[in-house]
């Protein structure tokens, strides 16, 4: 009897099988597969971004221009959040209920009328300039420095060069949390410099990034310029 009589024969490779060395594709990894609905939520943006970025602004405002130079690139500008009129308007009001109380107790009933109708009016004025001075002040950023445009009857500009910054935080109270806004510190500046301290910005974790960007990577702000171009 010979021995391929009594050898166990080999079992038959299927017919679709092949040696993966004549396959091309051997050791590629494919991409994952993704069902409709993935897809489409890939595409609604139902997945949050990686990092959150403050879109960058084209031009600045009248308010502001004037006080840049023409070789300088604006970065963005930035209201206060209205956590800050706000806290103001709340003072206002403090102080004209204790004006009604001094009035009725101090002024002489001659002069009651006259007064109780002039501390709303005054209280009125006040609030309206907390409105329109919370609207004209900036807070700006270009790729050299920052700046702080406050003020409406008497106009202030504070500058900070962005190499003199030895540190930068910020800080949120519980309620900024809640609103985002925070109040930012830069270290490096003299202690009585107005924009030693900047209260109440919004979106404080985002500017931080864009400030940050701004001082240690200059490149990667142009690199995204040049994409949305």
């Amino acid at each position: 009897m010979e021995w391929a009589e009594v050898r166990k024969p080999e079992p038959a490779a299927p017919e679709d099988e092949y040696l993966l060395d004549d396959d091309p594709s051997y050791g590629y990894e494919f991409p994952p597969e993704l069902t409709e609905e993935e897809v489409a939520a890939l595409r609604d943006g139902d997945v949050p971004p990686l990092r959150p970025v403050l879109p960058l602004e084209d031009e600045p405002s009248s308010a502001t221009g004037r006080y840049l130079f023409p070789t300088e690139r604006f970065r963005g500008e930035w209201r206060r959040h209205w956590a800050r009129p706000l806290a103001r308007y709340l003072a206002t009001l403090a102080l004209a209920v204790a004006g009604v109380i001094a009035v009725d107790r101090y002024v002489p009933g001659r002069y009651l009328t006259a007064a109780r109708a002039g501390v709303p009016v005054l209280g009125g004025l006040i609030g309206l300039h907390v409105l329109f001075a919370w609207w004209a002040g900036r807070f700006v950023l270009t790729q050299k420095r920052v700046l702080l445009v406050g003020g409406l009857l008497r106009r202030r500009v504070s500058m900070a060069p962005l190499f003199r910054l030895t540190d930068l935080r910020f800080e949120q109270s519980t309620l900024g949390r809640v609103f985002n806004y925070g109040d930012f510190v830069l270290e490096g500046m003299g202690f009585l410099s107005r924009i030693r301290r900047v209260y109440t910005l919004p979106n404080p974790n985002e500017l931080y990034l864009r400030i940050v960007e701004e001082m240690y990577e200059p490149e990667a702000v142009e690199a995204r310029l040049r994409e949305t171009i």
